[in-house]
């Protein structure tokens, strides 16, 4: 089995906190490096998404001017392959399928 010695992360939210929390959190892993790029804006993570320069892809579910779910959508029908993960604080019990539906690997709440 090969060793996964680097892992590229696209995180897509438009809170500020939350790419600190990521970033932090990407920092405490030992294992391997972690890149992880982030970006706010849903026109500018779709113009990184179609470059398919990334390892996985965490998408917020709620973005300004867009949705998560429709940035995915949108990126598996172009053929990104992702994978793409949902993340959402949402208690709605349809996301998880909503997400798999539009082509996430997985649905996480924060």
């Amino acid at each position: 089995m090969a060793h996964i010695r680097h892992l590229s992360i696209l995180f897509v939210d438009d809170d500020p906190d939350e790419h600190v929390r990521l970033e932090r959190s990407a920092r405490q892993v030992t294992r391997f490096e972690i890149s992880v790029e982030t970006v706010a804006d849903s026109d500018v993570a779709r113009s990184r998404v179609a470059e398919r320069a990334h390892d996985v892809y965490l998408v917020d579910h709620y973005l300004a001017g867009s949705t998560g779910l429709d940035l995915i959508s949108e990126a598996t029908a172009a053929g990104n392959p992702g994978p793409f993960i949902l993340l959402t604080g949402s208690a709605d019990p349809t996301l998880d399928v909503q997400a798999l539906r539009a082509g996430a690997v997985d649905y996480l709440n924060k």
